[in-house]
């Protein structure tokens, strides 16, 4: 029903001019380190040679975070801790908050925004296990998406408020993709205390969470400063050009966890792909063109989750298919998705090492060692 995400880093780009002056020197040679890897991993073309670099520099980072924390650097990892979690900035109150969403790759980023706010993270993947979750245990806070299947969060919601009559009252956040006015106003209706556009921008998250709960003293801002790596290979540069993915979205998941996290990403993402390629397929040979919307529509949110900007923009286009239009277009409409699924794939695997190889028609990845 839920669980307790694994524990975030926070990397931050430091300049502690408060520090002792050899720690200065030792924060500047750092920031060397950490430029020249970042250089490195984006020209290398050996791929183990570029994870290489990439442990180089985030090892550099984990130092440098220490440093500017005023950390010892000779007691660090003693206790079984990461360097950069000795570090993590905590909010003076940890909310406990529960996000409900069908989506794995929103449960994973929303996970890991809120985990970097310092706060605990419960996770549901439909409705009936949100309310299940908040009938078992308490929360501060409550994400629930708008679009799930079995029991949406508007009809999860509307339930709750029923039963929870006299109770104090748990502030609820809609998950949508849908921007337009008149939806919010249907999710304020149901009972929603506001609404959080996908893909998720995680200041703006923590501030609402923060404003929905003044007492916990607000979460802390994610870190601002953090030295993004620069994709310049050129077959990397051709793709950024065609609008496959988009650049910002993908800096901004390599800043909020790191090449790790970006790695489970994508992997998550691939994952789900094939398999909604392969359920739409089957709703276009059924001509079932309201599964057809709703597959389409989770494909949607996931390569918001990864800035797959054109399967994003071409699911977009069909939420509203009929029947009709499946029976002569279906089937070269999926091919089309499935294409460019494959180069959205192509990209974000150059980008974080991974490989993939079919197996029981699933695409599984995996990182690479670095040795």
């Amino acid at each position: 029903m839920s669980k307790q995400p694994h524990q975030a880093q926070q990397p931050a780009e430091v300049t502690n001019d408060a520090a002792p002056p050899a720690g200065r020197d030792l924060l500047s040679l750092l920031n060397i380190i950490i430029g020249q890897g970042d250089r490195l991993r984006a020209k290398i073309a050996d791929r183990e040679q570029s994870n290489v670099a990439a442990t180089i520099a985030d090892a550099g980072r984990a130092l440098r975070d220490l440093i500017g924390a005023g950390g010892d650097i000779t007691n660090a990892g003693h206790h079984g801790r990461s360097l950069s979690s000795d570090t993590t900035e905590q909010p003076k109150r940890q909310l406990s908050i529960l996000v409900a969403d069908d989506n794995s790759t929103s449960r994973i980023v929303i996970a890991k925004i809120l985990e970097r706010g310092g706060h605990h993270v419960s996770l549901a993947n439909d409705g009936n296990a949100a309310l299940v979750a908040m009938r078992d245990a308490e929360f501060d806070v409550v994400l629930m998406d708008v679009d799930m299947p079995d029991m949406n969060g508007i009809e999860a919601t509307k339930l709750y408020r029923f039963s929870s009559i006299g109770r104090p009252r748990v502030p609820i956040l809609a998950l949508t993709l849908d921007q337009a006015p008149e939806a919010e106003m249907v999710y304020r209706d149901a009972g929603m205390d506001g609404c959080v556009t996908k893909p998720v921008e995680p200041k703006r998250l923590l501030q609402m969470v923060s404003d929905l709960v003044p007492a916990a003293d607000a979460a802390p801002a994610l870190p601002t400063g953090e030295t993004v790596v620069a994709f310049t290979d050129p077959v990397v540069q051709e793709r950024v050009d065609d609008g496959v993915i988009d650049m910002e979205t993908l800096g901004n998941l390599e800043r909020l966890g790191g090449h790790s996290f970006v790695a489970e990403l994508v992997s998550q993402f691939s994952h789900d792909a094939a398999e909604h390629l392969v359920q739409l397929r089957s709703a276009a040979a059924e001509q079932n063109a309201h599964q057809f919307r709703e597959i389409a529509h989770a494909l949607r949110s996931s390569a918001a989750n990864v800035g797959a900007t054109t399967i994003f923009e071409m699911c977009l286009s069909v939420r509203a298919i009929t029947a009709d239009e499946l029976s002569t277009d279906g089937e070269a409409l999926v091919q089309r998705v499935g294409g460019e699924i494959d180069r959205a794939l192509g990209f974000l695997k150059a980008q974080v090492g991974l490989h993939s190889s079919p197996a029981e028609g699933r695409a599984e990845i995996r990182v690479r060692a670095t040795g």
